[in-house]
């Protein structure tokens, strides 16, 4: 089965880095029924193992495949949270060369958090923060995310990467401004002014 091909051993990477696409793409979509609990326990355990790799490797074939993870209705989903909070670290801090789609899907994965808490009002997370262990809350996802996005923002070598870093930033901006919150701000809108004057054409326009 697939699950099994990706505890392949070592000499199997290739295809074990191909089982792992190949699950991603059949858990991350929309189901007519959903996978039983049985399923999506593996799904997730298998998930863990691979962002949590020191081979990153296996973050270049997970991420793409699950842009849209938490945007889809999978029950316990959250528990993958601090994983993907992570990973996404890990890929747009790194500086190994790794592919722009991998470091885009981490934007992408991690973007669409940040109104997980106002679409799951009822839903408590179900991980623990992968860097000291304690519970995960939403305030702590946030925090993250915008650190990360300010960061990618201000950093990222890449066009493409950093646009959709800008992007994300002025829609947590716009949120947080229509929901009368003070979250950020300042911070968020001074480096949105900073990248209108970059030499970059690409990314002061989408400032």
């Amino acid at each position: 089965t697939v699950f099994q091909a990706t505890a392949m051993p070592e000499q199997f990477k290739a295809g074990r880095l191909i089982a792992f696409k190949l699950m991603c793409n059949m858990f991350v979509r929309r189901h007519d029924h959903l996978p039983s609990s049985q399923l999506l326990d593996h799904f997730y355990r298998l998930v863990h193992v691979g962002l949590t790799s020191l081979d990153k490797d296996f973050l270049g074939a997970i991420l793409p495949q699950s842009r849209r993870i938490f945007s889809l209705p999978l029950p316990g989903v959250s528990i993958l949270i601090p994983d993907f909070l992570k990973a996404a670290d890990r890929v747009l801090g790194s500086a190994e060369p790794l592919s722009e789609s991998t470091r885009v899907s981490a934007l992408i994965s991690v973007g669409s958090l940040l109104f997980f808490r106002r679409l799951n009002q009822e839903r408590a997370i179900e991980g623990s923060d992968a860097d000291d262990g304690r519970p995960m809350t939403y305030d702590r996802v946030e925090d993250k995310i915008i650190t990360l996005l300010m960061r990618t923002a201000k950093t990222e070598d890449s066009v493409n990467v950093r646009s959709l870093a800008l992007c994300q930033l002025g829609i947590h901006l716009y949120s947080e401004l229509a929901h009368s919150s003070s979250r950020a701000l300042t911070e968020g809108v001074l480096i949105l002014l900073h990248s209108l004057k970059l030499p970059e054409r690409t990314v002061a326009t989408v400032a």
